[in-house]
């Protein structure tokens, strides 16, 4: 509640830089959609789990 929250300076060319980030969080939001169905029907594991060798 004391901290002084400072406002950044804007950003050059900001608005491709969101649009840029978008398309990454959309690709990586689909490549976890397509994991978790692969790993649902068992054509991988989790990758939480450890390999057995």
């Amino acid at each position: 509640m004391l901290d002084t929250w400072h406002v950044l300076p804007e950003q050059a060319e900001e608005s491709a830089l969101v649009t840029r980030w978008q398309a990454i969080r959309a690709l990586r939001a689909e490549v976890a959609r397509v994991l978790k169905e692969l790993r649902s029907a068992g054509k991988i594991g989790s990758r939480c789990r450890p390999k057995s060798a």
